[in-house]
């Protein structure tokens, strides 16, 4: 069964590239600048007496989101560089009025100490009270005056201390669960030093750390002793468990904790563990070191984490073009081409493997395992209908590896198939069995060199001048006007469209709607960030030592993440969408909602590392256009949903409203209407498979989501640092969507520290943290 199961009438395999938005930065952005020596991310001494971190904890800190707000409020808190707790609040003009509220003790430095202390963090627990971890083992509750309901201004946003928790070591804040107004859980992680090793780790001993997760309950309302000499008050771990890395995402839902990371968290079997995690040995630092991809990883915080032994084997292999799909099935040489049976029908591939004179039984026959789980069921259905007529296959025995090769030919031309085969889903009778129509999905295979021309398909556009001729002749003046700002990226001041004389830097590309799959060869199989998916469910706490009653449970299979939710403080945005997250498919960016506990009545049924997931919406060529971006820091994403009845005008939310696209694209359809490709029919389904798609759909048929993805470069101080924003197609649009870029960082700005999303007069605010400034952006969301 597949977790995250697409739903094909969500996709848009007619999709071509994506079109410019053009944004002002002095009319959508608003820059202000820090009170005091403004923010920082050098928390790390480096001096030689420290003790060293591991590559996955720099990792972390790499990607770290320093900026902590409450949306319905328009209140946001950051630490600053002299560990001062500073507050500020956004009126309704979008100007922030910035407060001290506290002030942090300066961490003991790690040349005394075995440990490095973690970054500060602050979560929202309650209109009047925040969590402030200090990075070096303590927890803060602080309090402020209740905001007024009417307006922002009203009162003073002040804090003080009331409560103070300790803990032995440091520790990361992650997210918060807020239970009654008296109870509150948190979610903390921390490094575990390698036991047995006196001193200070070397380089070679800290990739050994191993990472605790634990869960901790507070009274946020109970005041106790803050300053003073007496002992401050230890916290009480519910449980913890033990893993191999840091999770990149955590959230409350369906009653437990959702996880994702690139390893399982699971209870320690002794407290003797030394870091290891099944199924994972032991690596040199050499093995570590070559598994790091230092041309990507400084501003993403991405590493290529996979060695080659890892990755998934599947038992065949296809590529596409506009017209066929070719599929490659390699064979053991003992294999002779009569003991093959094949059979094509418009609907189905039928195969059947007999065994061979010389072997009593095909399973010992020298299949790979993989070839054995496809063969297990003959008969399979497409993703859609194919010429059988115009099919054929053969059967190659001349290689080292016997090999099956199947040309399909497509009914519909021109139309991109996510995969060969209908993926595997779930009954939707609600058994919970898994869909015995269904194959696991298997991953194009594309080569480098078609990678590398549909990328520069994406990237080709021309600059115009002011009359609409191109620029570049003598003759032509320099394009001047509120789009030719100098402090502009330079895709600000060019126009991307489909012209006749640029038809040909598009062959390959829109031929068949779309970069094609993903996943196999070329660059686009690193973006986003593999990991499982994990769901944590509690009990009752235990005595405050954290032996409390838990259980772990974790998918078997990885997925790329592309993009997660904005804010982790919250469990819902503004328009009632659970927290959704966005993978990678093929090219494209699905994103997905976990199943709600309140459809399954079995017991464990909110298990939302087993249950398959909801598909709400697509973001089309996603993974393809994030791969060409090599600084990305952060990847955070918006998800609105309208009722089906609303017009596209209404939904302002997903990207520029539909009198501005047919404003800005009315000379160009009156241009290049005849110039388009012909949209092709849709892919035509079976019953079985149009009935599974309708009733994967059932639970969106009243409204429809939609996801706008924002990508901010880190901004080091040697360059600018860009967000780029990719908008979900229009309403009936299936060939284009919008993107647009915005300078945010770098330079004198500094680099980014953090970003999240504020409510502000019922417009969405993004709210992005520098080194120097506070940028708040408006009215592109």
């Amino acid at each position: 069964m597949s977790l995250f199961p697409s739903d094909r009438s969500l996709l848009f395999p007619q999709f071509e590239t994506y079109k410019l938005h053009p944004l002002d930065p002095e009319n959508n952005i608003r820059s202000f600048d820090l009170p005091g020596q403004g923010a920082t991310q050098s928390r790390v001494s480096s001096s030689s007496s420290s003790t060293h971190l591991s590559f996955k904890e720099v990792r972390n800190r790499i990607g770290w989101d320093h900026l902590a707000l409450d949306p319905g409020t328009g209140r946001g808190v950051y630490v600053d560089k002299e560990w001062n707790v500073i507050g500020f609040t956004v009126d309704d003009d979008l100007t922030p009025t910035f407060t001290q509220l506290a002030s942090l003790p300066i961490p003991i430095s790690a040349s005394s100490t075995n440990q490095q202390s973690e970054f500060p963090a602050a979560f929202p627990l309650s209109p009047s009270r925040w969590a402030i971890s200090s990075g070096s083992g303590s927890l803060y509750i602080m309090s402020t005056p209740a905001p007024p309901e009417s307006s922002r201004t009203g009162k003073e946003f002040a804090g003080k201390f009331t409560a103070k928790y300790e803990l032995d070591t440091p520790f990361l804040l992650r997210a918060k669960h807020v239970v009654s107004e008296d109870e509150v859980k948190l979610l903390l992680t921390r490094s575990v030093r390698p036991e047995g090793i006196e001193g200070k780790r070397s380089v070679t001993t800290a990739q050994s750390t191993t990472f605790e997760l634990m869960e901790i309950s507070i009274n946020p309302n109970k005041s106790n002793q803050v300053d003073g000499d007496s002992d401050s008050e230890e916290l009480k771990i519910n449980w913890r468990l033990r893993g191999g890395d840091l999770p990149i995402y955590t959230s409350w839902a369906n009653d437990g904790w959702l996880v994702l990371c690139s390893e399982e968290f699971k209870v320690s079997q002794s407290p003797e563990v030394k870091g290891e995690v099944k199924g994972k040995g032991k690596e040199s630092e050499s093995e570590l070191e070559s598994r790091t991809d230092p041309g990507s990883s400084s501003g993403t915080g991405q590493v290529n984490a996979s060695v080659e032994e890892d990755k998934k084997r599947y038992p065949y292999s296809w590529t596409q073009d506009s017209d066929s799909i070719n599929i490659k099935m390699p064979l053991p040489p003992q294999i002779k081409r009569e003991a093959i049976k094949l059979d094509l029908t418009p609907t189905t591939l039928s195969i059947f493997i007999n065994s061979p004179e010389s072997v009593s039984d095909v399973a010992n026959a020298g299949l790979p395992s993989e070839l054995k789980r496809f063969l297990q069921k003959s008969t399979k259905a497409f993703w859609t209908n194919i010429n059988p007529a115009l099919s054929t296959w053969s059967f190659d025995s001349d290689k080292p590896r016997s090999q099956i090769e199947i040309d399909l030919a497509k009914v519909d031309h021109n139309v991109r198939w996510p995969s060969v085969f209908s993926p595997a889903g779930i009954d939707f009778e609600d058994d919970g069995d898994e869909d015995e129509d269904g194959e696991e999905e298997v991953p194009e295979t594309l080569s480098s060199e078609f990678l590398a021309s549909v990328r520069e398909s994406f990237s080709h556009v021309k600059t115009r001048g002011q009359d609409g001729n191109e620029a570049g002749g003598g003759d032509v003046e320099e394009p001047s006007g509120p789009f030719h700002h100098p402090t502009m990226p330079a895709l600000l001041r060019e126009e991307m469209d489909l012209d006749e004389e640029d038809q040909d830097a598009f062959d390959g590309f829109g031929e068949f709607g779309g970069a094609g799959g993903g996943g196999g060869s070329g660059e686009s199989s690193k973006v986003g960030k593999e990991v499982l998916v994990g769901y944590i469910s509690t009990g009752e706490g235990g005595n405050g030592n954290g032996n409390g009653k838990v259980e772990s449970n974790w998918s078997k299979n990885t997925i790329d993440v592309l993009s997660t939710p904005f804010s982790q403080a919250q469990a819902q945005d503004n328009d009632g969408i659970s927290t959704t997250i966005t993978i990678k498919n093929a090219v494209d960016g699905l994103s997905f909602t976990p199943p709600s506990s309140a459809s399954h009545n079995k017991k464990g049924s909110g298990d939302i590392s087993q249950k398959a997931w909801d598909h709400v919406s697509t973001n089309p060529a996603l993974a393809f256009v994030l791969s060409s971006k090599r600084d990305l820091r952060l990847v955070k994403q918006h998800t609105s949903t309208t009722s089906s009845s609303t017009s596209p005008a209404a939904s302002s939310s997903s990207g520029p409203t539909e009198q501005e696209h047919q404003h800005e694209h009315k000379h160009e359809h009156e241009q290049h209407e005849d110039e388009l490709p012909h949209q092709s029919k849709q892919p035509k389904l079976s019953n079985s498979s149009a009935n599974k798609s309708k009733s994967r759909s059932k639970s969106n048929s009243n409204s429809k989501s939609k996801t706008t993805v924002l990508a901010f470069d880190s901004g080091s101080s040697l360059g600018q640092g860009n967000m780029y924003i990719y908008y979900p197609p229009q309403e009936g649009e299936k060939m284009y969507a919008k993107q647009g870029v915005l300078p945010i960082s770098g330079g004198e700005k500094g680099a980014l520290l953090g970003v999240d999303l504020m409510i502000v007069n019922g417009r969405n605010v993004v709210v992005s943290l520098t080194e120097k400034n506070l940028i708040i952006i408006k009215d592109v969301l």
